[in-house]
């Protein structure tokens, strides 16, 4: 969450939950008393996001191999975006998904937004990419069985 305000319920791919065991990681965090579930990030210039970004810019250019400079974490959000427009998904939908619904008169003042299990079988079960993320499974934000 960017604030207190910012709350929101989101939908986790199948592969975070099924391969990745992000719930239980999530339950692993909170149980040993922490209030956010990437404790070890610094705040910096106010933000938490900042060290992450560039931890996965490292990311991208040392181990995944991408070296275009505008590549960057800000780029999956367009990626989604038209990966999920080749898929005809609803451009209601997309931008909910991405927080920034509510843009027109009607949307904003008559409707409450779509459900999470619209978003996610609308969305994000259509994020189909074939790349290789078997590597992650050893990650120390990975449950083991």
């Amino acid at each position: 969450m960017k604030g207190k305000h910012s709350y929101r319920s989101v939908s986790l791919h199948s592969m975070l939950v099924d391969q990745l065991r992000f719930p239980q990681y999530v339950e692993k965090i909170k149980a040993q008393g922490h209030e956010r579930v990437f404790h070890d990030l610094d705040i910096e210039n106010y933000k938490f996001g900042s060290s992450f970004t560039e931890i996965f810019g490292h990311y991208l250019r040392k181990k995944v191999g991408i070296t275009d400079s505008k590549k960057t974490f800000h780029s999956l959000r367009h990626n989604v975006s038209d990966h999920l427009y080749q898929k005809l998904v609803l451009d209601s939908l997309i931008e909910e998904l991405h927080g920034r619904a509510g843009k027109t008169e009607t949307r904003k003042r008559y409707t409450k937004g779509y459900r999470v299990h619209t978003l996610y079988k609308e969305c994000i079960e259509k994020l189909e990419y074939k790349v290789d993320l078997s590597h992650l499974r050893n990650s120390k934000y990975v449950q083991k069985k």
